[in-house]
């Protein structure tokens, strides 16, 4: 998958997820939310902005266990740093309710599968 693409298929699905989002906030008592979903947006946006950096470095080596190993990397990555964003929110915002932890797996999900579909894309374009 070439930059252009990866960049293209970025706004488009981050854009969807949006639309989504601000949908579910207009609908839902949790609208009290909003700075932090717009938070997560750009957490993932960015994250996927890394990610696809390492994975396009990593690519040009042509070694399939090098394309595993980037694999496990990015879920640890995305994992730890989730788990951070969520625990740095909760002490900085003190929400009321956790209902926002529900809106950031919703988002973590979203982005997991775009992050599937590109990584697959990339590693077999070889």
């Amino acid at each position: 998958m070439r930059p252009t693409q990866f960049f293209i298929q970025l706004t488009l699905c981050s854009a969807l997820v949006a639309l989504l989002l601000f949908g579910i906030l207009s609908l839902t008592q949790l609208t009290s939310h909003l700075g932090f979903v717009g938070a997560s947006l750009t957490f993932f946006i960015v994250l996927c902005l890394v990610i696809y950096l390492i994975a396009w470095i990593g690519h040009k080596r042509k070694n399939p266990m090098l394309n595993f190993r980037l694999g496990v990397l990015f879920n640890f990555l995305k994992i730890s740093n989730s788990i951070i964003f969520i625990l740095a929110y909760k002490r900085l915002y003190q929400p009321d309710s956790t209902a926002f932890v529900l809106l950031f797996f919703l988002i973590y999900a979203l982005y997991t599968i775009f992050e599937l579909y590109f990584l697959i894309r990339l590693f077999r374009s070889e």
